[in-house]
């Protein structure tokens, strides 16, 4: 489960937070980032859509044990 927002107090559907990271991805693509990395994610579908979406930026996710 994730934070909720500290403004709000209020935590966005999986789904939205989703739709964010992929929107960053391909941000970072149009402004010419190599890379863009994601905290800890445990959701495949996540590492799976962002890279599809790209054509050149990488995507980098890591995990901790």
């Amino acid at each position: 489960m994730h934070r909720p927002d500290p403004l709000t107090g209020l935590r966005k559907p999986t789904d939205d937070r989703f739709r964010e990271v992929l929107y960053n991805t391909l941000l970072a693509e149009e402004l010419g980032f190599d890379g863009f990395g994601v905290g800890e994610r445990h959701e495949r579908r996540c590492r799976r859509t962002s890279g599809a979406r790209s054509s050149r930026t990488r995507y980098g996710g890591r995990r901790t044990r």
